[in-house]
């Protein structure tokens, strides 16, 4: 990846440029300085060094996919070295190649079995580690998801990696054969709710992950699940099975209790370098602490990663990083934040079916973007920075009156029904909708008098987002027709289309009055 910094005077803006040839580099400055979105650039304005503290977030069982990480095993060699050592590792307790494993093809491909995902997707979680670090990015916090706490251990100085390969094979060695013998359960309840339905059911389900204040996974028997979904779903409740033949985290793991401990026996855990989150029990690790009792906790006990994302956000982390093959957990994490009045950034290291180095040096240049130190001497490897050439001075005269007083003095609109962007924090807009101006409107009437159509409102919103995005399309959802708005004849009203840049809810009002009271005609969300 190429980047260009922009700084100035108190807020540092950067941008950043994906590209893999001079071509495409020219291609997306070019659009860039269009003002048009382009796939491969990323800008933002570098936040303070409170704002931009670094979470590692270790994803669990689920993301994996056969052809996970092996373009980065052909052109990482950072990537590479760290797989391989992992495939070493892994051969003193299995009897089968990591490397042979992860390049097989799609057709004989065995990496939806749980023996094999579990150190597949900690081996590239250590490659994905290795690889951010190679370019300078360092974790101010770790956390894991479930298995993911193996590699999450391991980056955090608790394990070396003979004690985290260890603990990746005979965890996943174990927990195979009790596939077929029960299953899990997503659904939308609180923790309380749900440990209430599954009471009656305690000998055979269990809570195995909180993940976030309304996503909980159930775990066990099948026709006990299936019982359970039934009556969530007469109340309307979302409930769906997901496609594991394996009850983790459930009273179904008992039964690998004795064996797990005798074989995790020998670890010997170190003090933690950074700042450790848990989520097979509550609280910061030390390091010392997490033995073999502590991975039966981990394999039998809930999943409490909504305890932990709270935690790390009470410490001020906002920043959130998978390292995994795929991204699974962002929406938990911003659902966690949301929750709490709080904002977070997710970015994934990779993603499934996606250029897989591309897609890293994307996140790598939104990283910088936020200010995150970056290695530059491994970016730029030959010759010496220089800094640009400065313009030419020239004695132009220029309006310097901001864009909205402009478009005022001009005229000018965005849209009809739009009008013109304010200056408001949020994405706003305001409109003076009249019969004179917009006569077809004067063609929609309710005993004689004219009200603003549905069809106007969704025009509105499709345009807020065409103009704040550059996209072409946009879809509506959750449409809230709340409160008719009448256009007298000879008269007009003002009206405010907003976006929310948190949730992509838009709000459709008009003031009602000197106190500053509004009235809501239309919401919903926008895509």
């Amino acid at each position: 990846g190429h980047t260009l910094a922009h700084r100035r005077q108190h807020l540092p803006e950067r941008l950043a440029v994906v590209h893999s040839s001079r071509a495409s580099l020219d291609e997306a400055l070019a659009a860039h300085e269009r003002g048009e979105p382009h796939p491969r650039v990323v800008h933002g304005r570098a936040r303070d060094a409170a704002d931009r503290k670094l979470v590692w977030v270790f994803t669990g069982m689920g993301p994996q996919w056969w052809g996970m990480g092996r373009q980065l095993l052909e052109e990482e060699p950072v990537f590479r070295d760290a797989v391989t050592a992992c495939d070493r590792a892994l051969r003193e307790f299995a009897d089968w190649s990591l490397v042979e494993e992860l390049t097989a093809g799609e057709s004989v491909s065995r990496m939806s079995e749980t023996w094999l995902a579990q150190p597949a997707n900690f081996a590239v979680q250590v490659g994905l580690a290795a690889l951010w670090r190679s370019h300078g990015v360092r974790p101010d916090a770790v956390v894991g998801h479930s298995t993911g706490e193996i590699a999450a251990f391991h980056a955090a100085g608790v394990y070396s990696l003979r004690d985290a390969a260890r603990i990746a094979v005979h965890r996943s060695r174990l927990q195979q054969p009790l596939a077929g013998t029960g299953t899990m359960l997503a659904v939308s309840l609180s923790e309380d709710e749900a440990e209430r339905r599954v009471r009656p059911y305690s000998d055979r389900v269990s809570v195995a992950a909180v993940n976030s204040p309304t996503a909980i996974t159930l775990a066990g028997d099948e026709a006990a699940l299936t019982l359970l979904a039934e009556e969530l779903r007469a109340e309307q409740q979302f409930a769906k099975f997901l496609t594991v033949e394996v009850p983790y985290h459930s009273v179904g793991m008992e039964r690998i209790k004795d064996e797990l401990l005798t074989e995790l026996a020998p670890l010997e855990p170190r003090a933690a370098q950074v700042p450790l989150y848990l989520t097979g029990a509550e609280g910061i690790a030390r390091g010392e602490e997490l033995d073999a009792a502590y991975w039966w906790k981990n394999v039998r006990d809930r999943v409490r990663f909504r305890s932990a994302i709270d935690r790390v956000a009470d410490d001020g982390h906002r920043v959130f990083l998978e390292i995994g093959p795929h991204p699974v957990l962002g929406h938990a994490i911003r659902e966690c934040l949301d929750a709490a009045g709080r904002s977070a950034l997710t970015l994934p290291s990779i993603r499934r079916k996606e250029d897989e180095t591309e897609r890293f040096a994307a996140s790598l240049g939104t990283l910088h973007t936020l200010g995150v130190p970056i290695d530059w001497d491994l970016l730029q490897p030959t010759g010496r920075p220089v800094t640009l050439p400065r313009h030419p001075f020239r004695r132009d005269r220029h309006w310097t009156e901001p864009r909205p007083v402009a478009q005022v003095r001009l005229g000018h609109r965005d849209h009809p029904l739009l009008g013109r962007r304010t200056d408001a924090t949020e994405p706003t807009w305001q409109a003076r909708l009249d019969t004179e101006a917009l006569p077809y409107l004067a063609d929609h009437r309710i005993q004689d008098t004219v009200v603003f159509p549905a069809a106007g409102y969704l025009e509105m919103a499709a345009q807020a987002v065409l103009r704040l995005t550059g996209s072409t399309t946009a879809v509506l959802a959750d449409i809230d027709l709340r409160k008719a708005l009448f256009l007298p004849d000879g008269e007009d009203r003002t009206v405010e289309v907003s976006l929310s840049l948190e949730n992509a809810a838009f709000t459709i009002a008009s003031p009602t009055g000197d106190d500053g009271e509004r009235t809501v005609h239309a919401a919903g969300i926008v895509r």
